[in-house]
């Protein structure tokens, strides 16, 4: 809040300084019209001659101050050329006026001026706005009154949630509806309209200056097109919200304490249509701080998390409200709600146009210890139960062909991370383009092979699937990005099933997964999978192999 505050305070004095000459240039409207005649004008520049000012000292004649006779009129000095003072480049008004004015003078023409009847000492040669610095003043104003603004309401936001007390359990059993959390529309829009206005205010700018060089264009032109995508984002998440509403949470019964079961609904206005895939996941984070001084950062650190796969058709409909039950596991040996950790219930209903996603924040409290529900059980039984539900989860479908069981890996399962490759992708692609056409073609030739295998692995991190075919006694895999390779391994000739990490984000691992067999062949089956579905699927593969072998 601290550290907004000047941004909003620089933004109010910006939006003063450019609407107090609107207010005078308003008043002067009813002042009257004469003529003056000019002395001295001079056009004064900056010592790099980036602005601009005019100096200009010109004699009216008007009414001595209580006097209204026309007659008995007497000679003022004045120096105010507009109601805009100071130096600036914000187009060409200085020079023009300059111009002007120094052309009546040698002339011996005089110049229109129009005096405050009120009181003649307040003259101005020039009564109109300046357009341009008004909506340069405006866009100033806004972007740092907006961030200013943001982020005292943010601060006071995350303070409100700092110092609300953690309900006991007797309290919890009879808490109302809990709604979604709801900044997610407006922080989008926020740091959408500030991301766009920044960018596009650049990059009008270095289109209307011809000096600007060519590397330093292309690098600001980059802004804008990433300020399209957080737009689009802005608009995608007003749009969920217009369709499914804002999602509230009710608790069925019992208390929430750690070591228990509870049983909760969700309540939305959106009824299940067939196709809709609804998944639940109990979520918990811990917020973790390190280093110190310049290098000290805080992350969440995700300690658990527990996927269920809905049906979206076994709710009900109340009031107008579409109900749908769910039993949620709080395991004993995991800490209870705190300032620094926090128990979430995402929901997730997937269909054609803008689906649903909200995050309910739980208050859950510590037990008695009288319940001992622990993890481990948890995540033991939602295997036995549910063997599949992580795969489908991940976007891995399990299906039946005649004698065997058929795997499909669909490409693009993961938007978020194919995203980041192809913006990093184009980033690099942007870079080599500065470098071609602004130092040597030969430094581009160089950079070409980096810019290939970015745009490699993005591409293949998009579009690689891959089709598995397990039977008793063949294995037959048709895998790739670009075209698919047919592989037929014999199931007594693997060796092992070989899952790599590739990498980790926001706390989860992601895994590669490959047959190996006795010759030390590697067939590749899968690519950039969560690690609960690479374990299961990893466990269906090892199923139809020969007993003496293991994964």
């Amino acid at each position: 809040m601290l550290f907004g505050l000047p941004f909003l305070l620089a933004g109010l004095v910006a939006g003063w300084l450019g609407l107090r000459p609107v207010w005078l240039s308003y008043a002067a409207q009813s002042w009257v019209e004469t003529t003056a005649t000019i002395v001295t004008v001079e056009l004064v520049r900056s010592n790099d001659e980036d602005t601009a000012s005019v100096n200009c000292t010109y004699r009216y004649r008007a009414p001595s101050p209580g006097v209204s006779e026309a007659g008995a009129l007497i000679e003022y000095t004045g120096t105010r050329v507009g109601f805009a003072g100071g130096s600036d480049n914000i187009g060409s008004w200085h020079e023009d006026t300059a111009a002007r004015l120094a052309h009546a003078q040698r002339a011996g023409q005089s110049v229109p001026c129009w005096y405050n009847p009120h009181d003649p000492n307040q003259a101005v040669l020039d009564r109109a706005v300046r357009k341009g610095l008004l909506g340069f003043m405006a866009v100033f104003s806004g972007i740092f009154a907006l961030v200013g603004g943001g982020l005292i309401a943010f601060g006071l936001h995350q303070r409100r949630k700092q110092r609300a007390p953690v309900p006991e359990p007797s309290v919890v059993a009879h808490t109302p509806l809990i709604h979604a959390d709801g900044g997610s529309v407006w922080v989008a829009w926020f740091f959408a309209v500030l991301w766009n206005a920044i960018s596009w205010v650049a990059f009008i700018a270095a289109l209307a200056e011809p000096d600007v060089p060519r590397p330093a264009f292309l690098v600001i032109g980059l802004f804008p097109l990433i300020g399209l995508f957080l737009l689009w984002g802005a608009l995608l998440t007003s749009a969920r919200r217009l369709r499914h509403g804002r999602p509230q949470l009710r608790l069925n019964g019992g208390t929430w304490t750690t070591g228990t079961r509870v049983a909760v609904s969700v309540l939305t206005r959106t009824a299940p249509l067939s196709g809709d895939q609804l998944d639940a996941s109990l979520v918990v984070k811990r917020r973790v701080t390190s280093g110190s001084g310049d290098d000290r950062k805080t992350q969440d650190i995700t300690l658990w998390r527990f996927a269920l796969l809905l049906d979206s058709q076994a709710g009900r409909s109340e009031g107008g409200a579409w109900i749908h039950a769910v039993e949620l596991p709080l395991p004993s040996d995991l800490p209870p709600t705190a300032e620094d950790l926090t128990w979430r219930l995402e929901w997730h209903l997937v269909r054609p146009g803008p689906d649903l996603s909200a995050t309910f924040t739980l208050p859950i409290v510590a037990g008695d210890g009288s319940a001992t529900l622990l993890m481990a059980d948890v995540e033991a039984q939602v295997d036995r139960a549910a063997p599949l539900a992580s795969l489908a989860h991940a976007g891995i479908n399990v299906g039946e062909d005649r004698d065997a069981v058929t795997i499909q890996v669909s490409a693009w399962r993961n938007p978020g991370i194919h995203i980041s490759g192809l913006i990093a992708a184009a980033f690099v692609t942007a870079i080599a383009i500065v470098c071609w056409t602004e130092l040597s073609p030969w430094s581009a030739l160089l950079s070409a092979p980096i810019v290939l295998l970015s745009w490699r692995g993005a591409l293949r991190s998009c579009l690689w699937r891959s089709t598995i075919r397990l039977s008793p006694t063949l294995i037959s895999v048709d895998a790739g990005w670009w075209q698919l390779r047919h592989d037929e391994i014999a199931t007594s000739t693997v060796a092992l099933v070989d899952r790599a990490s590739t990498m980790a984000t926001n706390g989860n691992s992601w895994y590669n997964l490959s047959l190996v067999t006795r010759e030390a062949r590697r067939v590749q089956i899968a690519r950039c999978v969560p690690e609960r579905a690479s374990a299961r699927l990893a466990d269906m593969i090892t199923a139809v192999l020969p007993k003496n072998i293991g994964p």
